[in-house]
C-alpha cells in the first residue's frame, strides 16, 4: 500500500458492477461510520466462504456499489495468484481496473492483491476441510479489511471493547494480561462488546467510534465468541493500558506514550515477519499512515494507565476518572 493507493481511495473504479454484485456474485456492505463504507463480493466459488465470513462478523447481504470493493476469489494451492488474476480479467471481473500492476501481500493463509491507482482489492482464499484452520483463514482476511481501512485514517487495537451508558472505553494489553477477565468481572450497567480485537475509526461527526471485532483464536480453538456485529461502533470516551497489580489503581498518561505503546500493539495486523509484500517501499509506506492514524487517536482521546487487582473494583476506578480528566484533556 503506497501513498498513491491511499489518495486515490475515495475516487475508486469499483471492481465490480452492481449487474454483476447483486445478480451473479453474493455481496455484502461493511459500513463502519462516516466514510467508511466498503463492498465484499464473491468471486467464482468463493461464495461459501465468504458467506461464512460475513455471518460471524454479523454484515447483510447488499446490491450497493457505495464504496471500494473487496473481491474474494477461491485459489487452489496449486495455482498462482498471477493466474487468478488473469483469470478475473478473461471473465471481464477486471472491467474499469488497470490490466496490469497489480501487486500482492501475502499473508498465512490468504494473499490479497491491491493496486496504486485503485482502492479495490482482490483478496485468494480457500475453502479448508478443518475448520480451525477457515477462521484462521478468515483472521487473515480481517487484516486485508484493516490494510484497505487504513486510508481513512482507521487503527485496529489489540484490546477489549467496555460500554457505559452508550459510551465506550477501551482496555488495551497484549494477550494473558485479564482483558477477558475484566469483560467478565464487569457488573451492570457495564457490558462488553469484545475482548480482544476492535477498530478505531473517525465518526462523520467528528468523534471516534470503536467497532467489536471477532476473538478469532476463540473459534479457531472451537470455543464460543461473543456474537456482536462489527457495524455496531460506540462512541469512544478514553483509552485504558491494562497491567496486573496488588490493588486498583489509574493514573493518566502522555499522549506521546500512549501512541507509542498503541502502535506497538497495532503494528501486528500489517506486518509479520513471515508476511511477504511484492513491493516492500509499500509497507514502509503503510508503516508511516498507521503511525500517522495512532497519533491522531491518542491526540483526541485520553490515556491512563490502569493497574487491576485480582480481587479489586477496577471499573470503579474508570468511573472516578472519568468525567474530570476528559474535560481537562479536552481544555489542554
Amino acid at each position: 500500500m503506497n501513498e498513491s493507493m491511499i489518495s486515490h481511495c475515495s475516487r475508486a473504479t469499483p471492481l465490480l458492477t452492481d449487474a454483476q454484485c447483486s445478480q451473479k456474485l453474493p455481496s455484502y456492505s461493511v459500513n463502519l461510520g462516516g466514510e467508511l463504507r466498503w463492498q465484499m463480493c464473491a468471486g467464482p466459488n468463493a461464495e461459501a466462504w465468504l458467506s461464512s465470513f460475513a455471518e460471524i462478523i454479523r454484515i447483510q447481504r447488499s446490491t450497493s456499489s457505495c464504496g471500494p470493493k473487496i473481491t474474494f476469489v477461491a485459489k487452489s494451492p496449486e495455482n498462482r495468484f498471477g493466474s487468478v488474476i488473469s483469470s478475473l480479467r478473461d471473465e471481464g471481473l477486471l472491467d474499469g481496473l488497470p490490466a496490469t500492476g497489480w501487486r500482492w501481500k501475502r499473508l498465512d493463509l490468504v494473499r490479497f492483491a491491491y493496486h496504486p491507482d485503485s482502492a479495490d482489492m482482490i483478496c485468494a482464499v480457500r475453502w479448508w476441510d478443518n475448520p480451525a484452520t477457515n477462521f484462521a483463514s478468515m483472521a487473515d482476511a480481517v487484516c486485508v479489511l484493516y490494510h484497505g481501512f487504513t486510508a481513512y485514517g482507521a487503527v485496529p487495537v489489540h484490546g477489549a471493547l467496555l460500554e457505559l451508558q452508550g459510551t465506550g472505553v477501551l482496555l488495551l494489553a497484549d494477550g494473558g494480561v485479564g482483558k477477558t477477565t475484566c469483560c467478565l468481572r464487569v457488573p451492570e450497567p457495564w457490558r462488553w462488546l469484545c475482548d480482544d480485537e476492535a477498530l478505531v475509526v473517525p465518526g462523520s461527526d467528528g468523534s471516534l467510534y470503536a467497532h467489536p471485532f471477532p476473538t478469532w483464536s476463540d473459534l479457531v480453538r472451537g470455543a464460543k465468541s461473543p456474537s456482536r456485529s462489527v457495524e455496531q461502533g460506540l462512541p469512544l470516551n478514553a483509552i485504558f493500558f491494562l497491567s496486573q497489580a496488588s490493588q486498583d489503581e489509574v493514573f493518566s498518561i502522555g499522549r506521546g506514550a500512549a501512541a507509542a505503546r498503541m502502535m506497538s500493539m497495532t503494528l501486528r495486523y500489517f506486518t509479520r515477519p513471515q508476511w511477504k509484500c511484492s513491493h516492500p517501499d509499500d509497507d514502509v509506506a503503510l508503516r508511516a499512515q498507521v503511525f500517522a492514524n495512532v497519533c491522531s487517536v491518542a491526540s483526541e482521546l485520553p490515556s491512563f494507565e490502569l493497574k487491576v487487582a485480582r480481587e479489586g473494583r477496577f471499573w470503579e476506578e474508570i468511573e472516578r476518572v472519568l468525567p474530570g480528566e476528559i474535560d481537562r484533556f479536552n481544555r489542554s
